[in-house]
């Protein structure tokens, strides 16, 4: 009997920290985006999870109180179709900014002033480029933007540049597995 607050999630996710966990309303996760090193990392694996604040248990019966878990992480995916010979492009990379890197776990909600940008590169696939990335979420204080830089066999780089923000409430409503599509094209001949 008695009145409880129960967070509900999957421990030990890979590229996720998990900070203050035995406080209900502070538990959070952080998903790093580059080592101490300035190295890139992986993209982390995604966490699910959900929160029953004041469940009120009357009895010592079981309770049968349903909970929706629920992604806190948003995937992305970003695209670069490329036109023209294709075999000019030897590398593509992304600079994501204006994202924040932790999630409380209680609300679901990013926690914002913890800036910090994503890196990663995007893979060939057919006449693209392409790469999956998890936000814990937009960080309102700062510019969201996409920086993809192509990098070309002759040594000459282009960097596209893309604002995001009107992307943000489909960005902030996407709980799923099904990624969020960010499509761009570059025409390789007119370059």
């Amino acid at each position: 009997e008695g009145k409880y607050n129960i967070l509900i999630y999957n421990p030990n996710a890979p590229g996720i920290g998990y900070e203050d966990m035995k406080n209900f309303e502070d538990a959070h996760i952080t998903v790093p985006t580059q080592s101490e090193e300035g190295e890139q990392v992986e993209t982390p694996h995604n966490i699910y999870g959900t929160a029953i604040e004041n469940l009120v248990v009357p009895s010592k019966e079981a309770d049968n109180t349903q909970a929706s878990i629920r992604s806190y992480l948003h995937p992305v995916v970003i695209r670069v179709k490329v036109e023209g010979n294709s075999e000019d492009v030897t590398e593509c990379s992304v600079t994501i900014k204006g994202v924040t890197e932790a999630v409380n776990l209680s609300t679901g909600l990013a926690i914002p002033g913890v800036n910090s940008p994503i890196f990663g590169f995007l893979y060939p696939s057919d006449d693209s480029y392409e790469g999956l990335f998890r936000l814990a979420g937009i960080d309102d204080q700062y510019p969201s933007v996409i920086y993809i830089k192509v990098r070309f066999k002759d040594g000459t780089e282009k960097i596209i540049q893309h604002n995001f923000s009107d992307l943000i409430d489909e960005i902030d409503q996407q709980s799923s597995d099904v990624p969020l599509l960010i499509e761009f094209s570059i025409d390789v001949q007119l370059i």
